[in-house]
């Protein structure tokens, strides 16, 4: 099974967008393979009532999908602006256990030589 790399991506809505007018709550946005993370209006990140929320020119989707979308849609009309966040790759867990394992063996080497006094 391939691993998919979820990045945060960006997109804002031109006047052309087949989601204008259309609640939060009514996209399908499992079946474009993103998740809906924030909406943001002339600025500000619409909190209250999110699903009903009605999508309008220049509003900006914070989403979370692969570069794939990014690559289906890049020519997209109803996107003025679609980009990927830099410095949104998940966390490679298996190297900060080696960092986190080799910080406490100087830790303890540290602790173990102000026990025991200089050698």
């Amino acid at each position: 099974m391939a691993t998919v790399h979820k990045k945060l991506i960006q997109a804002a809505l031109s006047s052309h967008s087949p989601l204008l007018g259309q609640t939060v709550s009514s996209i399908d946005f499992p079946a474009l393979n993103v998740a809906l993370l924030a909406v943001h209006r002339s600025g500000s990140r619409l909190v209250s009532g999110f699903g009903d929320v009605r999508l309008q020119t220049g509003d900006v989707l914070l989403l979370e999908g692969s570069n794939d979308f990014v690559r289906e849609h890049k020519d997209d009309e109803g996107f003025a602006l679609l980009s990927v966040l830099d410095n949104s790759s998940p966390v490679h867990w298996n190297r900060s256990i080696l960092a986190l394992s080799l910080l406490l063996a100087l830790i303890a080497a540290q602790v173990r030589r102000l026990h025991l006094g200089p050698v």
